[in-house]
């Protein structure tokens, strides 16, 4: 019961960050990453795309909340897994969109 207080917390955590930074609070992505991306207009795709991100993983550890509370770890390992893979695929395409400029990263 604890680990499900603990992850669905954690879901919440995700949620709200994912909302944040899709409601333009984008100073929540590292700068690293903010200030290879110069067009304004790109900014805010951009976030939008760490949004997704973010969500993806709030969902995949809301579902593995779930799956933990009635006991079934293996659902628990495939949500947990999923979750991040598809926000990996969400930064990854942003990177490619946004950052590399079609490859010619200086």
């Amino acid at each position: 019961m604890e680990f499900f207080i603990i992850i669905e917390m954690a879901a919440i955590l995700f949620f709200f960050l994912s909302y944040h930074i899709l409601k333009g609070n984008s100073f929540l992505i590292h700068e690293y990453y903010r200030k290879n991306v110069e067009d304004e207009d790109k900014k805010s795709s951009y976030s939008a795309f760490y949004s997704k991100a973010l969500l993806s993983v709030a969902i995949g550890f809301f579902i593995a909340g779930i799956f933990k509370l009635f006991t079934m770890d293996i659902g628990l390992y495939i949500s947990l897994i999923t979750g991040i893979i598809i926000a990996l695929l969400f930064i990854n395409k942003a990177r490619k969109i946004y950052i590399l400029d079609g490859g010619n990263n200086e």
